[in-house]
């Protein structure tokens, strides 16, 4: 039986009028073992990094418990050697340490009690966390890396790149690179894609706008899909990277770069919580945060074209795409889509995505769209979205704007008393199945009674 914690002895001295002087708290490990069967013997270790077998204590005499916060992790056990020894134990699992002290108070009543051997290690006292404030200790703090290394934080420290030494941080779970400009050199990008239980990535100001745009939309493209928290604000970027394979993610920060289009595809997030595409240069937004159930916040503050008071709304219209591409006409007269769009459409489904990966050299541009349209800054041509009327991967015919009051949006926006450009990205079954407007007449989507405050 192993109980990870932290530890402070106190050693009594022979003096009995002398307080014992603590140690300072550091990681250790409480080890109940079983030295003998018959009779049965029992030993408590408790194992720290710099002594992982001094600590020893037989249960020969009942040591005293102290137990009265043994739901907050903490208990402290006082062994009767000679002189006694105080051992303070916190920030322990309270479930473990309650099954520890049970475990022990059988074995002073002289019951038999069945443990399993365990061993300590001196990886076992690797750090778990490590941060990283100055650029001449970056690389001894690297050496502390290892499978154990659950949250890395580099403050800014003017470092270039990724570090191949993360790959072996198999269980990094936290990775903060806030105000680094890992994207000056363009190198050493796939590491991320190493790090399977990632599950918050920060590159804040990490001047990723240097990476070249194909290669940044492999970084992204290749993210592990345990990823729950993704921060890229603040990196000029042009466009939305593409992340629609993250199905964990609930909080995403694209603010302050300089995208002007949100691919619909966002609506697959169904995990998706917290939005923030502020400060960026959109001018309207897909309408599909209505298809994400669990979304709460959606920040879209300083976009100028599509946030705006409702006198300042001009003429909108139905806008439709061409159906033109490389050349081909993929739709017959009158919107009826040809053979080659209909495999578009079916090789497009989730099922059939591996193939994609052997098909992008020879496939016309109408089959393959769903790897290149992210590195468009709008919709231009009849590409394969995700429509939000059916919420299918289809080609979009037409793109149908909406007015839509900002407090409507979701549970929190920050914005208050403005309206918000949607476009509605229809197929050609959707459009048909929709009821149409006017030309140059804005549909308003007002919350006159004020439901959604």
């Amino acid at each position: 039986m192993r109980l990870p914690c932290e530890v402070v002895f106190a050693r009594y001295k022979a003096n009995a009028g002398v307080n014992p002087k603590p140690t300072k708290s550091q990681k250790g490990f409480v080890i109940l073992q079983k030295l003998r069967q018959t009779p049965p013997q029992y030993q408590i270790t408790v194992a720290v990094a710099g002594d992982k077998t001094g600590n020893k204590f037989e249960l020969n005499k009942p040591p005293i418990i102290l137990d009265k916060f043994i739901a907050q992790g903490k208990t402290t056990i006082t062994f009767q050697t000679t002189p006694a020894v105080m051992v303070c134990i916190s920030k322990a699992n309270p479930e473990a340490l309650a099954q520890l002290i049970e475990a022990i108070r059988k074995i002073v009543k002289g019951e038999n009690v069945d443990i399993e051997k365990v061993k300590v290690k001196s990886s076992d006292f690797k750090p778990t966390t490590i941060t990283v404030n100055n650029q001449a200790t970056y690389k001894k703090q690297m050496q502390s890396c290892s499978e154990f290394l659950k949250t890395l934080k580099i403050e800014p420290i003017d470092l270039r790149r990724p570090d191949k030494a993360w790959r072996f941080c198999h269980n990094l779970t936290r990775l903060t690179l806030n105000g680094n400009p890992i994207g000056a050199h363009n190198r050493d990008l796939d590491v991320f894609s190493k790090l399977k239980q990632l599950q918050s990535l920060e590159m804040r100001s990490c001047s990723l706008e240097l990476i070249p745009v194909p290669a940044m939309c492999t970084m992204f493209r290749e993210l592990p899909t345990s990823i729950s928290l993704l921060d890229f604000g603040d990196n000029h970027l042009s466009i939305f990277p593409p992340i629609f394979h993250l199905k964990q993610l609930k909080i995403i920060n694209a603010a302050h770069n300089a995208i002007k289009y949100l691919p619909s595809r966002i609506g697959v997030l169904q995990n998706l919580n917290t939005i923030d595409v502020s400060n960026n240069l959109m001018t309207a937004l897909p309408y599909v945060f209505s298809k994400i159930p669990s979304i709460e916040h959606v920040g879209i503050n300083a976009n100028d074209q599509m946030v705006r008071l409702e006198e300042e709304i001009g003429p909108i219209f139905i806008r439709r795409l061409l159906t033109k591409v490389d050349n081909i006409e993929y739709t017959h007269e009158g919107g009826v889509d040809k053979l080659g769009t209909i495999a578009a459409n079916a090789i497009h489904r989730e099922e059939c995505s591996k193939s994609m990966k052997f098909g992008r050299q020879f496939l016309p541009l109408s089959l393959r769209f769903d790897m290149d349209d992210l590195m468009f800054e709008k919709p231009g041509i009849s590409s394969l979205e995700l429509c939000t009327g059916c919420v299918r991967l289809r080609h979009i015919r037409y793109i149908r704007p909406l007015i839509i009051q900002s407090r409507q949006i979701a549970n929190s926006v920050d914005v208050i008393g403005r309206f918000v450009t949607f476009d509605r990205l229809l197929c050609i079954d959707c459009y048909r199945r929709t009821t149409s407007t006017n030309n140059g007449e804005p549909p308003f989507q007002c919350d006159y009674f004020q439901f959604a405050v």
